[in-house]
């Protein structure tokens, strides 16, 4: 579904796409920034009155999920780890959002972020990481990756499949975690109320 370097083409694809795919480096097609620094007292644990945009920082757990703000920095963008242990890692983030320092944003400049190319960006960021005793993967080298895409309707069907995929990885772990905490949950009820099942 992702085009070899070589030949420009993917060897699994959809039947009426048929055109080599492009080159070009991120930051030709995207906007290149960084989050900002949040207090502890800026960020909520949970959504709450005006606190209803998602911070994300440099943490890969919980999807790098910190908390809420009342204030968001993008939207539809995708972000990436810049320092630390996890630096290079990839995500896509669909609607408003703010980003800790620790993070780069790449945003619509002359394409749209989608799932296609956070996906096609962390095939290969590791490659590209400055692995020190703090590994970075800084803007400036982040701008000079080079990436293969197809035309527009193409990502979007990519990016359409994966979508459906994550839903269902995510749907399937949200199900997991119910019955865990649920028999969890009736485990200790029946035990406190004196009844051992």
């Amino acid at each position: 579904m992702f085009a070899d370097e070589k030949t420009l083409k993917p060897a699994i694809r959809f039947k009426e796409f048929t055109n080599d795919w492009e080159q070009r480096r991120l930051g030709e097609l995207f906007n290149i920034s960084r989050g900002y620094v949040l207090g502890k007292k800026e960020i909520k644990s949970f959504k709450f009155g005006d606190f209803i945009y998602p911070v994300y920082s440099s943490q890969t757990e919980n999807n790098g999920l910190l908390g809420y703000n009342n204030k968001y920095l993008d939207k539809d963008a995708i972000t990436w780890t810049t320092d630390g242990a996890n630096a290079g890692t990839v995500f896509y983030r669909k609607g408003y959002f703010y980003a800790t320092n620790v993070c780069g944003i790449l945003s619509e400049k002359l394409m749209k972020p989608n799932l296609f190319y956070s996906n096609s960006i962390g095939k290969i960021t590791q490659k590209f990481v400055n692995k020190t005793n703090n590994p970075k993967l800084m803007s400036n080298v982040m701008s000079q990756i080079i990436v293969n895409y197809p035309n527009v309707n193409e990502q979007s069907k990519i990016s359409d499949i994966l979508e459906s995929i994550f839903a269902s990885i995510t749907l399937h772990q949200c199900m997991h975690y119910y019955w865990f905490f649920s028999f969890f949950i009736h485990k200790k009820v029946f035990i406190y109320m004196g009844v051992e099942r």
